[in-house]
């Protein structure tokens, strides 16, 4: 009886992360069809070619990532399961590095326009191809 218990345990999380994820995108859909009359479906039929193709592509990139992800990751996380500690430190380190360092450059890049508010903004803005755009 104590799996059935875990099992009935996890499917609440399951479904309250269910509804974050896929809740947003039911309202939105049916926001658009309210608006527009028209169905999800008929919307897609009704694409032009460039529309068509570029969810084409979309859903190829996308079907793509998610097997690449797959490929990679597993073997990497079996690896990572069966290395000693300090290799793993370092590895999932390097591993993070990707996700935390677009997070940095955005730290920087709005710390650089906050300075553009600033005292050094007339400066700063001199330097760009049109020093009449932003504020000041």
């Amino acid at each position: 009886m104590q799996p059935l218990r875990a099992g009935a345990a996890h499917a609440v999380p399951l479904t309250v992360l269910a509804l974050f994820i896929l809740g947003p995108m039911v309202l939105a859909v049916d926001r658009l069809w309210a608006v527009t009359g028209t169905s999800p479906l008929e919307a897609v039929f009704d694409l032009p070619s460039s529309g068509r193709e570029a969810l084409r592509t979309a859903t190829g990139l996308a079907t793509l990532a998610a097997v690449g992800t797959v490929l990679l990751g597993t073997p990497v996380a079996l690896a990572l399961a069966a290395m000693k500690d300090p290799w793993r430190r370092r590895l999932r380190a390097l591993i993070a590095l990707p996700f935390v360092t677009p997070s940095i450059v955005a730290a920087v890049g709005f710390l650089a326009l906050m300075d553009l508010l600033g005292k050094h903004g007339p400066v700063v803005r001199g330097w760009s191809l049109w020093p009449e755009a932003g504020p000041g």
